[in-house]
């Protein structure tokens, strides 16, 4: 079962890093017990903890904002412990309960520092965090391997080995930490290397040393731009033995970079005996679908072929992405990306703050997300895929989407870089 899992998780975990809408588990239903017209059983939610929880953080300065995915009227108050993360509030009134969502990413409390219905707590959330997001920072690196262990969704599929080096290299990715993740990464692909050569090529390492090898594309990207990602991951693939059948997850990863560079003729060259081998041209009725995958393929060529020939050509691969269900499921995997996250990253290769402002009208990712990050203008930075676009901070302003998010101070600009220094072109 672990092998199959592997196979059918090479497509999608090519993009697992890079998602956009991962937000805090959501509190139980509010609209359901706040106004019982009977009565209601106290559901398990409500103990000792989350009447405590209620009890200090849920009075008068408690606020109502207006938050999708939360009930009308519902207050929220937050909390700054210490010895715990910061946590907004849910207050349940019936019960008498207070529900804990936690705000451990720096890009969580980047956009609750800018989300203006929260701009009571700013003070505390301030003290609490550091005005540059130090504090927090320096958290983050103290993460317990178990828990950054919990957070990856691949470790089952490989050695506790190596996914100890993912999730630690995560933790550095995090916290801005750029050089350690590398060459935690680096390590653990040469020692997988040297195991696959010891062992005449039976290693079953593959799947390890192609998530190895598009992390550290990925990380070469956010660093310097996805011509610098994609050519690392050419060099690295032309150094380092991969088995066959995981060779598209490094595909998948190196073809999109070359897409976002502008180089979409080599893109095309890598995705369509891809798109053909795996049964992926939306133009084959008898297509067999990855779950998920289709949606990578589809913004990788509706990009390229694009520029490459023109839109008539791309529309099929287009509406792989925005025809698809907003979180395929796949049975091998606990987690797959968004639609809205691919959407916007499509949006952002085709050099189109229109249709990114546009998805992001349509399907409005959680407040805390760090898509809204993107129209901060203190950078450049980008956070979804590895192209800068430019106009969409004007273009967010003029459709009045971003209404509610103010463009955080001065302070603040390290940490919305990532602590990356500016780039100097793409």
């Amino acid at each position: 079962m672990k092998a199959a899992a592997r196979l059918v998780a090479v497509l999608a975990a090519a993009f697992a890093a890079a998602t956009v809408s991962a937000q805090p588990t959501q509190p139980p239903p509010i609209a359901s017990v706040r106004s019982p017209s009977s009565p209601v059983p106290t559901p398990p939610y409500v103990n000792a903890e989350t009447r405590a929880l209620y009890a200090a953080h849920c009075g008068k300065d408690a606020t109502a904002p207006n938050i999708p995915g939360v009930p009308e009227g519902a207050r929220i108050g937050f909390a700054a412990d210490p010895g715990q993360p910061a946590r907004l509030i849910v207050c349940i009134e019936p019960f008498g309960a207070g529900l804990p969502l936690p705000i451990t990413t720096i890009d969580s409390a980047l956009a609750f520092m800018a989300y203006k219905p929260f701009a009571p707590y700013w003070p505390a959330a301030e003290a609490r965090w550091g005005n540059d997001m130090g504090v927090l920072r320096d958290e983050v690196r103290r993460t317990p391997i178990a828990d950054a262990l919990a957070g990856y969704p691949y470790a089952e599929l490989m050695s506790k080995r190596s996914a100890v080096a993912q999730a630690t290299a995560g933790v550095a990715l995090v916290a801005g930490d750029y050089d350690q993740a590398q060459t935690v990464l680096q390590a653990e692909l040469d020692r997988l290397a040297a195991l696959n050569v010891a062992m005449k090529g039976r290693a079953d390492v593959g799947f390890e040393m192609s998530l190895l090898i598009g992390r550290l594309g990925n990380i070469a990207g956010k660093r310097d731009g996805p011509s610098a990602g994609a050519d690392l991951i050419a060099d690295l693939m032309a150094r380092y033995q991969v088995a066959a059948e995981y060779r598209p997850n490094v595909d998948m990863n190196h073809a999109a970079m070359l897409a976002e560079a502008g180089r979409t003729a080599e893109a095309l060259v890598i995705m369509r005996p891809m798109a053909r081998g795996f049964g992926l041209d939306p133009n084959d009725p008898e297509r067999y679908e990855i779950s998920g995958s289709m949606r990578e393929v589809g913004w990788i060529m509706a990009c390229a072929l694009t520029r490459e020939i023109g839109p008539e050509a791309a529309a099929p691969y287009a509406a792989l992405v925005t025809s698809s269900e907003a979180r395929p499921v796949d049975p091998y995997l606990n987690w797959t990306k968004s639609t809205v996250d691919i959407r916007l990253r499509m949006h952002k290769c085709l050099d189109d703050p229109k249709g990114f402002v546009a998805a992001m009208q349509t399907n409005e990712p959680p407040t805390l997300s760090l898509a809204w990050l993107e129209f901060q203008e203190h950078g450049p930075r980008t956070l979804i895929g590895h192209k800068n676009l430019a106009g969409l901070a004007a273009e967010a302003a003029a459709t009045g989407i971003t209404s509610e998010y103010r463009q955080l101070p001065d302070s603040y600009a390290p940490a919305l870089r990532a602590w990356l220094p500016p780039r100097s072109s793409e």
